[in-house]
């Protein structure tokens, strides 16, 4: 019976951990607003997980 309550409690473990992995992943997709003076003010640019930057054209 013991082996049980420890199977449930690793169980919850690896979900929790599972939980803060997916919340930490959806933090770093969040894009972000990045100022793209080169381009000029009709240019708005985001960048997403600090690695693939997105600009667009205003209009």
């Amino acid at each position: 019976m013991e082996r049980a309550r420890w199977v449930g409690a690793r169980r919850a473990f690896v979900i929790a951990i599972f939980a803060l992995a997916c919340v930490a992943f959806l933090g770093l997709a969040i894009p972000f607003p990045v100022s793209g003076t080169e381009l000029g003010s009709n240019w708005q640019c985001n960048k997403t997980a600090f690695v693939l930057t997105t600009c667009s054209q205003v209009r």
